[in-house]
């Protein structure tokens, strides 16, 4: 699996450091690339729901990435009612923070998050006389929402957001417990340093090039290639657009920050039929198969793979799991080893139930190999998702854009 580009790894070092979470790597640059599409055009915005089970720490995530942020973006609520949302006004560059959803949300949410806007009919006064009338009230602003949940939401609620989970494998306990208790350990410290400070230059440089306004929008050359290894499941018509606008906000933050030499274009539109006249010139950003990279770290696995954390935790156990064996050529080839059902439980620290659950899983998905001739089955690795993931094509903007009249716009470096 690739890594992080460096200016995302910078991102993630910033925050883990100044907010002390341990971990959860592409959890902080999966809600920071999501948050940041509230500067962006709405058709790029992301929501994002963190889903995992109580006490796992999706708040802690959620506020130590949400620090970073100005505090005039953030409405923070703990419950939201319909008439609440009538009294907002504009959400025009929010973000907001719905701390948990229980399923009973107000389905004028759904206006708001697809739309951008809402249109309620109620009842009050005419001017002037007490007789009561029909009244229109329009609430416009795509908000950046972010909520988390343990609860079963409804499918018209949940498909609207890219949702991520919580690490909570064995190895990731161990990091969280060492965090708390250092916390108890170390001797207060002072800093000259603000807080965020690399991060909070990138949000001050991205509010400050409004690109809501001055970009028309992020082109992905390469989205050709993509489609060839996508896995076809109903499912992904709604998971695709949150991959593909992160892939899209990650070029443009970078682009509008000059990392390594990036910038933005000025491209003349196409003409299409008789008697149009052109329009003025399109400011575009150009997505690099680094973007995309990033994106599918950040969140591509637990988007398209399908597997919750229990099953990636036996695949790397699995993985690991060597054994020698002698080929029919008579040397001794190292292989993966085959593991009973009890030993993976022990290695994994899952329940029975659960393991047999998630072997199936792996096994459908042929992702491991089981062997049934022994009375206790077992299993070894076979492959990994990520190894049947697509691949794209780099393609370089110039050559994307050839042919075209077109003009580097060049943006300073943060």
């Amino acid at each position: 699996m690739p890594e992080f580009s460096p200016f995302t790894k910078t991102i993630i070092d910033e925050i883990q450091k100044d907010s002390k979470v341990a971990g959860e790597e592409c959890n902080i640059a999966a809600l920071f690339y999501s948050l940041i599409t509230n500067e962006y055009n709405e058709s790029l915005r992301i929501h994002t729901l963190i889903d995992s089970t109580t006490g796992s720490g999706k708040s802690t995530l959620a506020s130590a990435v949400l620090k970073a942020f100005p505090k005039e973006q953030l409405i923070d609520a703990d419950y939201l009612t319909r008439a609440g949302i009538t009294r907002f006004g504009s959400l025009k560059g929010k973000i907001f923070y719905l701390h948990q959803s229980f399923g009973n949300e107000p389905n004028v949410m759904l206006g708001f998050m697809t739309e951008g806007k809402i249109t309620i009919i109620v009842a009050g006064k005419e001017e002037g006389t007490n007789k009561m009338v029909s009244q229109t009230i329009t609430l416009e602003g795509m908000p950046s929402i972010i909520s988390t949940t343990t609860s079963a939401l409804s499918p018209e609620y949940r498909r609207r957001f890219l949702t991520l989970t919580i690490d909570e494998s064995v190895s990731q306990t161990e990091r969280v417990l060492h965090a708390q208790g250092m916390k108890f350990y170390e001797l207060p410290k002072s800093s000259i340093n603000e807080q965020y400070e690399k991060v909070k230059a990138i949000l001050k440089r991205v509010h400050e090039s409004n690109p809501s306004e001055k970009v028309t929008t992020v082109v992905i050359p390469f989205i050709q290639s993509m489609e060839s290894g996508l896995p076809k499941k109903l499912q992904l018509r709604s998971d695709y657009p949150h991959f593909l606008n992160l892939i899209a906000s990650i070029a443009l933050t970078k682009s509008l920050c000059g990392d390594n030499g990036r910038c933005l274009y000025d491209v003349e539109p196409e003409i299409e039929g008789p008697g149009l006249k052109a329009p003025l010139k399109a400011r575009i950003a150009i997505a690099s198969k680094e973007d995309y990279q990033d994106a599918w770290v950040v969140a591509g696995r637990q988007s398209f793979d399908g597997l919750n954390y229990q099953c990636r935790a036996i695949l790397d156990y699995l993985r690991g799991e060597k054994e020698s064996i002698i080929g029919a050529d008579g040397k001794s080839v190292e292989s993966c080893a085959f593991r009973t059902k009890k030993q993976i439980q022990n290695a994994c620290d899952i329940k029975q139930t659960t393991a047999q659950e998630n072997l199936k899983i792996l096994q459908e998905r042929g992702l491991i190999d089981t062997d049934t001739s022994q009375n206790a089955h077992q299993h070894r690795f076979s492959k990994d998702p990520t190894e049947i993931a697509f691949q794209v094509e780099d393609i370089r903007p110039e050559d994307y854009l050839a042919g075209r009249k077109f003009a580097k716009v060049g943006v300073e470096s943060v």
